[in-house]
């Protein structure tokens, strides 16, 4: 896999992007301000569309948690599988949880 970050005075600073080696699409995007992550990341599948889509402030998780369906399924109402809703890095409020979305994932 390869990578692009930027520094500012030896601290991450900006976006940093992963791409996957095959088909070299971007595998994930995350904004970084002093060194800590800021703002909303994004995790891609390898056919380009969205994974996640995770909200941090200040290097922890704080707001929007989401995992979108992949390989072209979709739920009735959205796209969004699993939405959460964190505040300090931790998890305060379920608003939408598919079970098959956890097969093989970490949280």
């Amino acid at each position: 896999m390869k990578s692009e970050t930027f520094y500012k005075f030896g601290k991450k600073h900006g976006k940093s992007t992963f791409y996957n080696k095959y088909p070299y699409s971007i595998a994930s995007l995350t904004p970084y301000k002093d060194g800590k992550i800021d703002g909303i990341e994004r995790v891609y599948y390898a056919d380009g569309s969205l994974k996640y889509e995770i909200e941090y402030r200040n290097g922890r998780r704080c707001g929007n948690w989401k995992k979108y369906y992949g390989d072209g399924k979709t739920a009735a109402d959205s796209t969004v599988g699993i939405h959460y809703i964190y505040e300090n890095d931790k998890k305060i409020k379920t608003l939408k949880q598919d079970v098959e979305l956890f097969v093989g994932e970490f949280f």
